[in-house]
């Protein structure tokens, strides 16, 4: 059975390549990449792939969380977001594109360890 098709949307071009890297090295098929929101709707809508993997800092006007919001909604993907930045109002403003009954993951790239997104109201 063939591994899952995964978009990458990362601005770091140094986090994407090694990211890009390790998952066509487990077997996946990177059907994308991109830096910016606009792009990444694009090429989800084009590419249909079976997971997005998405920053929250992006370039552009679309952040991570606006894009990924659009994503689920229109295109009905999964998306997990990836971030350095994982303080408690970037988690606030990634939860309305939230995954998963009421849940989402945020992966740190600079720690190795997940943590979930708060569940109290968005302010």
């Amino acid at each position: 059975m063939p591994k899952a098709s995964i978009l990458i949307v990362e601005d770091e071009q140094v986090v994407a390549l090694d990211l890009r890297s390790s998952l066509e090295t487990a077997g996946y098929r990177v059907v994308g990449q991109t830096g910016r929101g606009e792009d990444a709707l694009r090429q989800a809508a084009a590419l249909q792939p079976d997971l997005v993997l998405m920053d929250i800092g992006l370039r552009g006007d679309m952040d991570g969380t606006e894009a990924a919001s659009q994503i689920r909604a229109e295109l009905h993907l999964p998306v997990i977001f990836l971030t350095a930045f994982a303080d408690e109002a970037t988690l606030r403003r990634a939860r309305p594109a939230e995954h998963d009954r009421g849940r989402c993951r945020i992966r740190r790239s600079n720690r190795d360890r997940t943590r979930d997104c708060p569940t109290g109201p968005v302010r």
